[in-house]
């Protein structure tokens, strides 16, 4: 799926790259499918700044399921079942997928919740701040961590590796970071001068990155270290996300006033407009 800025999701057909559907709507921050293909959730704002809602639809008929107003973040749990969400305060709800009542709410020891991310196992959250940490609290047990560094601002997107060895967080839209999950030791800590998305490869081996001059950036999970960059020339990138036999890497762009989709698969790039 693809969403923008200008109120449109598309849904096209991975096999054929045709375009599936046109959903109408608000602008569209974030999106996320529940494993089974049947429900899609949605963070959407009128504009870039707050209040956002969450609308949960289904994709065979169409029709909205769900809304949560004055909304800042979701996560969806890894099994499609829960979601968790936060208005920009110390509050985190946790929500059954199909049910109206909240499951459990809980409050970070400090700061304002902006950015969640379910362990690839389900068993831990982590919460992204608006001065730069991740709060993880272990959901079975109740404990907190809290993963601090140097930077200040808001945390603009976090995730779990697909291993649930590694955290990666984006800070205030320049500044990088990852650290490792068991020890909380950083591999990456790096001013980038601008990185607007990041994703983990499927195995977990492997980081993406996108920036700024179309700069595209490949890293190391084990070690942080870079293994590849590009640059798509006279392009801006965005978005990024991995297939999921980790053979394929896509990203969003845009040229001139155009959105493009840019697919890399060995060493050819492919480009739909």
């Amino acid at each position: 799926m693809g969403a923008g800025y200008k109120g449109i999701g598309r849904l096209f057909d991975l096999a054929s790259g045709h375009l599936r559907a046109v959903v109408p709507g608000e602008a569209t921050h974030q999106v996320a499918f529940t494993p089974d293909g049947r429900i899609l959730i949605a963070r959407c704002c009128p504009s870039w700044l707050p209040p956002h809602f969450i609308q949960i639809s289904d994709l065979a008929t169409g029709r909205v399921l769900r809304r949560f107003e004055r909304m800042g973040a979701f996560a969806l749990s890894p099994d499609g079942q829960e979601i968790a969400t936060t208005d920009f305060s110390a509050k985190v709800t946790l929500w059954d997928l199909y049910q109206r009542q909240p499951k459990r709410q809980f409050q970070i020891p400090r700061g304002a919740a902006v950015r969640l991310a379910y362990q690839s196992d389900g068993s831990a959250l982590a919460i992204g701040t608006d001065y730069g940490a991740i709060w993880v609290c272990q959901l079975a047990t109740g404990k907190w961590n809290e993963i601090t560094i140097g930077h200040q601002g808001n945390v603009n997107h976090i995730a779990y590796s697909c291993d649930g060895t590694a955290i990666a967080w984006q800070i205030e839209f320049r500044f990088l970071c990852m650290c490792d999950t068991a020890t909380g030791n950083l591999r990456i800590d790096q001013d980038l001068g601008a990185v607007y998305d990041l994703a983990f490869s499927p195995d977990g081996k492997t980081l993406a990155t996108t920036g700024n001059a179309g700069r595209l950036i490949l890293w190391n999970v084990a070690t942080g270290l870079r293994l590849l960059e590009w640059e798509v020339p006279n392009r801006s990138t965005f978005a990024v996300v991995f297939s999921p036999d980790g053979q394929t890497l896509a990203a969003s762009g845009r040229s001139d006033a155009a959105g493009v989709a840019y697919l890399w698969s060995g060493p050819r790039n492919i480009e739909a407009e």
